[in-house]
């Protein structure tokens, strides 16, 4: 083989491994998330710090969202794993921001593990996760739930039919998202996996028929990106908006609340560490098992450390 041709085959490897590390990266952004009331005049409410690390399917997420606990989430691009630690416990009861109820202290560490790639938690999450790790669910047509509330808890989260425009990368993710009350859809998902279900609360979508909330076609919220900048050919959000709106009369809609992220760093990163660890005892809630028909299944696909003895 000849010197040129040494050489091209050279710059050809190179730029395949550049490529295989290119689509590897992981990005690490911390942010800040500031939110307001809008119910008689803008009052600022709280504000916390939040850290993501992404990529395009495997993404992790620590949040300060509660005022007596941090929140983890791991995402593996298949489950969603969440661990609470608290580390307040004299934490006042506040809905601004609010407190994680205290039931038991266990002795080993709780990791809740709920199928799919969206969180479907409280805002302190789900509004990073929107910004940052979406790209590919939103590419997979799967339902698009409200993120300004405790998306799993009310059903009616599942009934708005999502607008999106997302950035032309290879990530891609949204860069205006609107929320639009849609009966159909609401009546699609009205028996959604992710919406838990009890037969105290008729509100957590064990009802034949559910209210919907707003008049069809009105826009219930507003996700906008304001600032970007490009990141190894990425478009990463720096400042983003989430708005929501009530319906006061039929079409009429006011302004509810307001929550505003501003992204202080951005770096590359590691992948995301996995919240089950080699070693290490949990007690494990396992949100995919509740149809009987797929638990078998389910704790098959379990890596065989983690599996039930």
């Amino acid at each position: 083989m000849g010197k040129c041709s040494r050489v091209l085959c050279l710059a050809l490897f190179a730029m395949i491994a550049a490529q295989r590390t290119d689509a590897q990266n992981f990005v690490r952004v911390h942010l800040t998330i500031e939110q307001y009331s809008a119910a008689g005049g803008v009052e600022r409410l709280n504000s916390f710090p939040v850290t993501c690390v992404f990529g395009l399917n495997e993404w992790s997420i620590e949040s300060s969202f509660l005022q007596n606990a941090r929140e983890f989430y791991f995402c593996d691009g298949t489950n969603v794993f969440r661990q609470v630690q608290l580390h307040n416990t004299n934490a006042v009861d506040s809905p601004n921001p609010p407190r994680l109820e205290i039931v038991s202290s266990p002795k080993d560490p709780q990791i809740m593990v709920t199928p799919g790639r969206n969180p479907a938690g409280n805002r302190g999450v789900n509004l990073p996760w929107l910004a940052f790790c979406s790209a590919s669910y939103l590419s997979s047509g799967e339902v698009l739930p409200l993120p300004g509330d405790e998306v799993r808890h009310f059903v009616q989260n599942f009934g708005y039919k999502a607008e999106i425009s997302q950035f032309k990368d290879r990530l891609g993710l949204p860069k205006r998202i609107e929320f639009r009350a849609d009966s159909e859809t609401l009546k699609k998902n009205s028996h959604h996996p992710l919406v838990f279900r009890s037969p105290d609360r008729p509100e957590a979508g064990n009802r034949k028929a559910i209210d919907q909330l707003e008049s069809d076609g009105m826009v219930k919220a507003i996700y906008a990106v304001s600032l970007v900048t490009n990141f190894h050919g990425l478009s990463i959000p720096l400042e983003f908006t989430y708005t929501e709106f009530s319906e006061r009369n039929p079409n009429t809609r006011v302004l509810e609340r307001v929550a505003t992220g501003r992204v202080s760093e951005i770096a590359e990163a590691n992948p995301p560490q996995p919240l089950l660890r080699d070693g290490e005892r949990f007690q494990i809630s396992d949100g995919r098992s509740r149809h009987k028909a797929n638990f078998r299944k389910r704790v098959a696909a379990l890596p065989s450390r983690f599996k039930p003895r």
